[in-house]
């Protein structure tokens, strides 16, 4: 069943995902912000989720770009929710993708229930040296910082993307990426290739739309260079 749509701007529906539950379900997913979407689901739609699902399935919310979104955590909900379990990682503000090491946040017995069931030694040496020093306070204000300039730029380069003649529509984004409708998805996949710029695409439903990673100025200002040169040729 579709619970959010594009015309909505990809908002969740609190009544359309319980809608969707049945009497077997026991796990629904949520990502906020979403991927591709970059759309954050709010606290009053989370919270009427958890409340409507309550004794009947465990809900998860997959914060792995909460940082650029402003928006606070989830976990401030799992005092007055026991089917709540928060998601985090380090692999994407923090930059430590190479880990492959997140957290999970949730009510005491299902915290014994992952624990029980994890491998041993499910962690490495090498990747805890690495939670250690992302987790220092030198290394999180180097991140917050770097966060502040991406949010900066996201906006600079979404505004002129907005402005090139083959975008149809441009969703608001939460995350460190946005996601666009064009006139030719795969024509334009083609030519950014071909010309060193990885973009994103994802197919049905989402086939007349690429997804726009943000990265520095420099890297940008190429991206952009390269998207003006494709709209000039009349694609």
């Amino acid at each position: 069943q579709v619970v959010c749509e594009r015309d909505a701007g990809f908002r969740v529906s609190a009544s359309r995902i319980v809608a969707a539950c049945d009497d077997n379900t026991r796990l629904v997913f949520l990502c906020s912000p979403n991927n591709p979407t970059g759309t954050s689901i709010d606290t009053a739609t989370i919270r009427s989720i958890l409340r409507d699902l309550a004794g009947r399935a465990a809900v998860v919310v997959d914060e792995a770009y909460v940082e650029f979104s402003g928006q606070a955590s989830t976990v401030s909900l799992l005092d007055d929710f026991d089917n709540l379990v928060v998601l985090r990682t380090l692999s994407k503000a923090l930059a430590f993708a190479g880990a492959r090491c997140g957290a999970v946040a949730g009510p005491p017995d299902v915290i014994d229930m992952l624990d029980a069931v994890q491998a041993p030694y499910a962690v490495a040496t090498p990747v805890v040296e690495c939670v250690e020093l992302a987790l220092d306070d030198e290394w999180l204000g180097e991140a917050e910082r770097r966060i502040g300039e991406l949010i900066c730029e996201r906006e600079r380069v979404s505004e002129a993307v907005a402005a090139l003649p083959f975008v149809r529509r441009q969703w608001p984004s939460d995350a460190n990426f946005f996601l666009v409708q064009v006139s030719d998805a795969n024509s334009l996949m083609q030519y950014t290739a071909e010309n060193k710029v990885l973009l994103r695409y994802f197919g049905e439903p989402l086939a007349d739309c690429v997804r726009i990673s943000i990265g520095d100025v420099d890297e940008n200002d190429a991206m952009l260079s390269v998207l003006r040169s494709y709209g000039e040729t009349g694609d």
